[in-house]
């Protein structure tokens, strides 16, 4: 006969899933929402997919914008958002109760210039500098230098003491960021000035994901709240660069109505996507949001075959495989990471296919906790 167990009583394997005090660091936060009930799954799983969509309509937005519309100007495009996300948060902080943070006052002066205006720094380096590589570079291969963010987000997470290093997770994220690289490797038009800009604003994004997290997490803000307070600070710090490179540049006759209307448009694009990406910093970490990014580097490949007739080569083929082939090593590691540490990435692969050991079925027979898949799911 079973054992009597108390009303109160929950098997080992939900208190840990439901302990109150889960590890901390961004990337065991990831860890805790991979492993979370389905309601979270499906929380998770929708903002993922509003962050690749908003992200993916951005990025072909500002290439057309940039190249297509003879607009070579990248501060002042990004300035631009930053100016409509600032008026659109002052308006709906002013006339609704959609940012608490704002209403309770929760960042004081001192948070301020000391956390939010180091975020919007970085966050305006990375912008501009993005922005720059799509004048002269391919979306291709842009795609392929940014596989190496989740590396350099993890590196500065070390850094930082937010995540202890594994050698197997290192294996994985290695593992990817090949794929996509060789995903993208067949569409490289290489020019100099924008290959540095790229990799420069890959550091600067790694830096603006780790420090939006810990802020976040400090401050407690919600995310519109987080716009309110970053955009502000990141058009000043645009503007100063602006007025000294582009602005002797810019002619006001470009400014036709029809242009103006695709910069509104293309201001509510951008103000979408930073909603989604704090959205999903806020439910997850922000490995797991470059993690994401592969996925959608692989669509972007893939829509610009469709869009801009862009040829696909056989190698591009066997990257795509591989990273597909990483993201589910990495899926199966976050169910099960003391596997794959003790028998190490090919052992802890062996073990959750086949179903033995801790990556298989649970103690109690059943199936494995449910875990969030990237394959349905960084700018």
């Amino acid at each position: 006969a079973a054992p009597f167990r108390h009303r109160g009583y929950r098997s080992p394997v939900h208190r840990r899933v439901h302990s109150p005090h889960p590890p901390a660091g961004p990337l065991a936060a990831g860890a805790a929402s991979m492993a979370a009930p389905p309601t979270t799954l499906g929380k998770s799983l929708f903002y993922i997919s509003l962050w690749m969509f908003c992200s993916v309509s951005m990025i072909i937005f500002n290439k057309a914008i940039l190249s297509t519309f003879e607009f070579p100007f990248p501060m002042a495009l990004t300035a631009w958002h930053m100016l409509f996300a600032t008026v659109c948060t002052q308006i709906l902080a002013r006339t609704t109760s959609l940012l608490p943070s704002v209403a309770k006052g929760t960042v004081t002066r001192g948070d301020y210039f000391g956390r939010v205006v180091p975020v919007a720094m970085t966050f305006a380096v990375s912008l501009i500098l993005s922005n720059t590589a799509y004048v002269t570079l391919s979306v291709s291969f842009i795609q392929m230098l940014k596989a190496s963010t989740p590396v350099v987000v993890l590196l500065l997470s070390f850094v930082c003491g937010l995540e202890k290093p594994s050698t197997v997770y290192v294996q994985i994220i290695a593992l990817v960021c090949l794929g996509v690289a060789l995903a993208s490797v067949g569409e490289v038009l290489f020019e100099i000035n924008g290959f540095i800009a790229q990799v420069l604003a890959v550091l600067a994004e790694a830096t603006r994901l780790v420090l939006v997290n810990l802020i976040l997490k400090q401050l407690k803000l919600d995310s519109l709240s987080g716009v309110y307070y970053t955009a502000p600070a990141c058009m000043a710090a645009i503007l100063v660069p602006f007025f000294c490179f582009e602005y002797p540049r810019l002619s006001m006759d470009v400014f036709t109505p029809t242009f103006c209307i695709i910069l509104l448009i293309n201001g509510c694009v951008a103000f979408s996507l930073n909603l989604a990406v704090l959205l999903l910093i806020k439910n997850s970490s922000a490995l797991l949001l470059t993690l994401a990014g592969i996925v959608k580097d692989i669509l972007l490949v893939c829509l610009s075959f469709f869009i801009f007739a862009s040829p696909v080569a056989e190698l591009q083929v066997v990257g795509f495989s591989i990273s597909l082939f990483g993201l589910f090593a990495y899926k199966n590691y976050k169910s099960s990471p003391e596997k794959f540490n003790e028998v190490g990435l090919i052992g802890g692969l062996a073990s959750s296919v086949f179903g033995t050991g801790a990556a298989g079925a649970s103690a109690n027979g059943h199936s494995p906790l449910p875990v969030a898949s990237e394959n349905s799911g960084s700018k």
